[in-house]
């Protein structure tokens, strides 16, 4: 009797307490916060508040909506290993200047790459079965999915203009930018500021929509009187244009 209490005693004492937990992996990971800042010729720009600007035309510009996706986000290693950070991200001008966060592992980066629109791989899939909190699922896209035809609005660009010379003050011409299609999908590479990761912190950095980019580059200029509609469920000229120019709009501070 004696021994077999002694066994069962000590059985108990080498069992592990029920309310203790299991070792969780510990997160080395840091956070990236990328502020998504709207400018016109290098000063801040505030969407929807009748804010005028002259463009490269000489045209007075008032910006009303300013809406577009980002996606397959990435970062590239000092050493260049690229990795993504995040599928996707909408952004809306509507409120402010937008923000975003993603996890990324501690170290020294270069910059980000990133898609304007949604890629071909995920442009023709249908939003109504991701999660109701992705970027890309019905709920969230909205109005920047075509329900009428499979794809997604990449950019929404629109507002007012006067083209009058000299100038009238009457911002009476209207101009609406939306591109989309695969054949449209463009892609931007900005390793060319550094930042760094650490563990446990915060690292803030700002992607800036230069608007006054949005009318030109070293090869083309979009005459907002005649350029100044464009629904590009289908390839246009126009389209291609847009699409062009839009690669040379993004810069990091």
């Amino acid at each position: 009797m004696v021994t077999t209490v002694a066994l069962a005693l000590l059985l108990l004492a080498c069992k592990k307490p029920a309310t203790e937990p299991e070792p969780q992996p510990t997160n080395n990971n840091g956070t990236l916060k990328v502020n998504l800042i709207a400018k016109f010729n290098g000063q801040p720009y505030t969407i929807n508040q009748a804010q005028s600007v002259i463009n490269i035309s000489g045209y007075s510009v008032q910006v009303e909506v300013l809406k577009f996706f980002l996606y397959d986000l990435r970062t590239k290693t000092q050493a260049g290993m690229e990795t993504q950070f995040k599928d996707a991200a909408k952004i809306d001008f509507i409120n402010g200047n937008p923000s975003f966060t993603a996890e990324v592992q501690p170290g020294n980066y270069q910059g980000i790459k990133f898609g304007i629109g949604v890629g071909p791989d995920k442009n023709n899939s249908d939003p109504t079965v991701l999660a109701p909190d992705h970027p890309l699922s019905i709920n969230q896209a909205q109005d920047m999915h075509w329900n009428w035809n499979t794809g997604y609005i990449f950019m929404k660009f629109e507002g007012r203009v006067d083209t009058a010379s000299p100038l009238s003050g009457n911002h009476d011409l209207l101009f609406s930018f939306h591109t989309g299609n695969n054949a449209l999908y463009r892609e931007v590479e900005l390793y060319n500021h550094p930042f760094t990761i650490t563990t446990g912190n915060t690292t803030n950095l700002n992607l800036v929509f230069n608007i006054d980019k949005f009318f030109y580059n070293t090869n083309d200029t979009l005459d907002l009187k005649t350029d100044h509609s464009l629904h590009a469920f289908t390839v246009t000229s126009l389209g291609t244009r847009v699409a062009d120019i839009s690669v040379g709009i993004f810069t990091l501070e």
